[in-house]
């Protein structure tokens, strides 16, 4: 069976309720598990089936590149997303280079979104 859960990792929590309502919204199917730290969303990547993370960059402690570094060498299957409000062409390369599938900046578009979760998901809607 594939994995079925959504995992969302974001220091602030109005954001990270925000983000849980949003993407609840717009993927059926998935249960959405939240964490406040990077080293909660390596302990849950662990212990969890998880399809998808979905992390901050900037977040006290293990940071958004070092999480998906984490992730991806223990479950390299895993997706990550890192969403961020200071992107820049660097830190894209450097997530790119440690294992991120996709990069989105702050503000963004709601069918921008929507359409990386469904491509990394693979499900419809394209």
């Amino acid at each position: 069976m594939p994995p079925s859960k959504i995992l969302i990792v974001e220091d602030e929590s109005d954001v990270l309720s925000i983000m849980r309502g949003l993407i609840r919204e717009l993927i059926d199917g998935y249960d959405i598990i939240t964490v406040g730290s990077g080293a909660e969303a390596l302990a849950c990547v662990e212990n969890e089936s998880v399809a998808l993370v979905l992390t901050d960059y900037h977040m006290p402690g293990v940071n958004g590149l070092d999480l998906a570094r984490g992730i991806k060498v223990r479950r390299p299957d895993v997706k990550v997303m890192m969403i961020t409000a200071y992107p820049s062409a660097d830190l894209e390369q450097r997530a790119r280079a440690v294992g991120v599938d996709e990069f989105l900046s702050k503000p963004f578009a709601l069918e921008r979104l929507t359409s990386l979760l469904w491509r990394l998901l693979n499900i419809g809607g394209q």
